[in-house]
């Protein structure tokens, strides 16, 4: 599974490029450290389930979010906090 990170300097993905590196519909999760993940958002629902994304799920966890799941599946989007353009600020 992969993880991509948005730094301040980056141009901004389109939905649609989410989208296509998440594999599905996206959601925006606010991390409790400013940052954002962007994660598949019906991974649950997908036959075959995507894999567990150990290191997202980490980062998630580690973060102290409050959030609908405890494991990331597939692949992840990191928003640095820094980053203020883009639709998932």
């Amino acid at each position: 599974m992969k993880i991509k990170t948005i730094k301040k300097d980056d141009e901004p993905i389109s939905m649609k490029q989410a989208q296509e590196f998440i594999g599905g519909y996206v959601t925006v999760v606010k991390l409790v450290d400013g940052k954002k993940m962007i994660v598949m958002e019906d991974a649950l629902m997908k036959a075959p389930r995507p894999p567990i994304n150990v290191e997202a799920s980490k980062i998630l966890n580690k973060s102290g979010t409050y959030a609908f799941m405890k494991d990331v599946l597939g692949n992840a989007i990191i928003v640095n906090k820094d980053v203020n353009k883009g639709w998932y600020v």
